[in-house]
């Protein structure tokens, strides 16, 4: 019999990358761009479950991608860019 996995919390994992996005975005306010890394923007990411929170920036500097999860090994996916102001779920 398989164990079964506790389902993610979409709407914590959401809130989470909010508090992110708003991080992201009040740094692209200040500098006129968006960061290359989190890290050394001196943006704060909560510890989280699924492998951790990930920042992509766009090639062209003009947006991002942050997201959560791994469908092969977490079952799920939660993204959103910054052109959307919704999640997009993998599940």
């Amino acid at each position: 019999m398989l164990a079964q996995r506790a389902s993610p919390d979409f709407a914590q994992l959401e809130y989470q990358g909010d508090l992110i996005i708003g991080q992201i975005e009040n740094y692209r306010t200040e500098n006129g761009v968006y960061p290359d890394d989190l890290s050394s923007a001196g943006i704060t990411v909560p510890d989280a479950p699924y492998g951790g929170w990930h920042y992509r920036p766009f090639k062209d500097g003009k947006g991002f991608r942050l997201s959560i999860g791994d469908y092969g090994r977490h079952m799920f996916t939660l993204s959103r860019t910054s052109d959307s102001d919704n999640w997009s779920r993998d599940t």
